[in-house]
């Protein structure tokens, strides 16, 4: 996946702080896997997806997909975005027509 969601050539910045952080201290590897996965699939700009306004740092999925893109289990993906949600890496994710919006909480910071 390219950053951004298709933008080619995109660059994000993780900090040096960025393992060391409370919210990241506890999080599984498949947990934290879903969390790059969600920061490189986030929108850089406001757009419109499918008819659907989709802000900046935030992108469309399913949790099917989110499977298929990452390779975890969708119990795990479930699971995953339950605790990215409580920890407040990602907003509460809500779903639309079937489909998943999940939206990067500080995604500015990773610019």
């Amino acid at each position: 996946m390219k950053a951004g969601g298709s933008e080619s050539g995109m660059w994000l910045k993780l900090p040096y702080d960025f393992l060391d952080s409370e919210a990241m201290r506890d999080l599984s590897p498949a947990c934290l896997k879903l969390y790059i996965h969600c920061l490189l699939s986030a929108s850089r700009k406001n757009r419109v997806v499918g008819g659907e306004p989709v802000a900046r740092g935030a992108f469309i999925s399913s949790v099917r997909q989110l499977e298929r893109d990452t390779g975890i289990s969708h119990a795990t993906v479930q699971k995953s975005l339950k605790i990215l949600n409580e920890k407040e890496l990602i907003l509460s994710y809500s779903k639309r027509n079937g489909a998943t919006v999940i939206h990067v909480v500080d995604f500015e910071r990773y610019l």
